[in-house]
């Protein structure tokens, strides 16, 4: 499905999505896996940039300060200039 025609799937379905979200019997379709090549013929799997919380992060630079040095949350494990000397 083509993210333009989601709405109109959504309008559609919802009724049934949110009675099997409510229930406790919705089981969303597994993702798609898609492999990237490497310069050296092998190929690696495509994966979502992980937020702090553990979520997928929509934008993979927001959680640098303001200024851009590393990471904004004491306990990330991401590179921070000012701490990691």
């Amino acid at each position: 499905m083509k993210i333009v025609d989601f709405p109109d799937f959504l309008r559609q379905h919802w009724e049934t999505i949110r009675q099997k979200l409510l229930d406790g019997s919705y089981a969303p379709s597994p993702v798609r896996r898609v492999e990237i090549p490497k310069a050296d013929g092998t190929k690696r799997p495509l994966r979502a940039e992980r937020s702090e919380t553990g979520g997928v992060d929509a934008n993979p630079t927001s959680s640098a300060n303001p200024d851009g040095s590393g990471s904004s949350h004491p306990t990330s494990d991401r590179p921070n200039p000012d701490t990691d000397l």
